[in-house]
C-alpha cells in the first residue's frame, strides 16, 4: 500500500511540473525564448545558465508597452533586480535587445564590484561592497515622434485622442457587449492601420477620423443619439475651436 501510494504522489508531482512548464511557455512569444536562449546565454550578463529567466518588458505596462517579441528581453533573476531597482539603466538594455536582433556579440560594462551582498527581501534594503558605483537613470525614454507622422502634428494628435477617449466612453456604457478594456480600442486601430495609432502617417488623419467617428456611431449610445438628432462628437474645427 505504501508503495502504491508514493508513485502516485511522484507521478501527480511530475505531471504538474510538466504541465506548468508547458502552460508558462505557450504564454511567452516564441521569438524570445529563440532568440535567448539558443545561444545559451542572456543578453545582458552573459551567464551561461539559462535554466531560470525572468522576462523583462522593455516598456512597461504602464506606458501601454504590449506583449509582442519587440518588447521582451529575457534576463537572469539577478539582472532583473537591478533593471527594476534602476542599477541597469534603460540605455543598457535597449543596447543588449539591439544586439540580440542583429546577431551581434552582447557587450555590456561589467560590474567593477563583484563582491557585493544585496539585500532585498527584508525590512532593510541596501548594498554592502568595497568598491561601489551607483548610477541613476530615467526608467522612461522619450523618442522625438517621426517626420511626417500624426504624432508630429500637435492639433491632429489631441484630436484623434479626443475621439479615442469618446470612444472609450460610449463603449464603457455599453452593457450587452463582454468586457470593457481601455487599451482595446489601440489594438483595433493598430489591426486596421498596420501602425501604433500616433504614428500614422499624416495623410491618413482623415481616415481614421472617419474610422473613429464610425466606431462612436455603431455604439448603442452612439446609434441612440442619432436617432435623437443628439451630437456624438465635435468636428475637427469645433475641437480647435475649443482650444482657442
Amino acid at each position: 500500500r505504501i508503495i502504491p501510494t508514493i508513485c502516485s504522489s511522484v507521478c501527480t508531482f511530475f505531471i504538474t511540473r510538466i504541465s506548468f512548464f508547458i502552460l508558462f511557455d505557450s504564454c511567452l512569444p516564441p521569438g524570445v525564448i529563440l532568440g535567448e536562449q539558443v545561444r545559451g546565454q542572456f543578453a545582458i550578463c552573459q551567464l551561461g545558465d539559462v535554466t531560470i529567466l525572468h522576462i523583462h518588458h522593455i516598456q512597461s505596462r504602464e506606458e501601454r508597452g504590449d506583449n509582442k517579441p519587440e518588447n521582451f528581453l529575457a534576463v537572469c533573476p539577478n539582472c532583473y533586480t537591478k533593471i527594476t531597482k534602476g542599477f541597469i539603466g534603460v540605455h543598457e538594455v535597449f543596447r543588449a535587445k539591439y544586439a540580440l536582433v542583429a546577431g551581434m556579440p552582447t557587450k555590456t560594462t561589467p560590474s567593477t564590484a563583484s563582491n557585493v551582498i544585496q539585500f532585498d527581501k527584508s525590512s532593510n534594503h541596501g548594498l554592502v561592497a568595497n568598491n561601489l558605483t551607483i548610477k541613476t537613470s530615467k526608467r522612461t525614454v522619450k523618442l522625438n515622434p517621426p517626420e511626417g507622422a500624426i504624432a508630429g502634428d500637435l492639433n491632429s494628435r489631441n484630436y484623434i485622442k479626443y475621439l479615442i477617449d469618446r470612444y472609450n466612453e460610449f463603449r464603457k456604457a455599453d452593457r450587452t457587449i463582454g468586457e470593457f478594456r481601455y487599451p482595446m480600442i489601440y489594438g483595433a486601430i493598430e489591426k486596421e492601420f498596420k501602425c501604433k495609432w500616433d504614428l500614422i502617417p499624416i495623410h491618413k488623419f482623415p481616415d481614421l477620423v472617419d474610422y473613429l467617428q464610425g466606431r462612436i456611431d455603431n455604439t448603442i449610445l452612439g446609434r441612440n443619439a442619432r436617432k435623437q438628432l443628439k451630437g456624438r462628437y465635435r468636428s475637427y474645427d469645433e475641437f480647435l475651436e475649443g482650444l482657442r
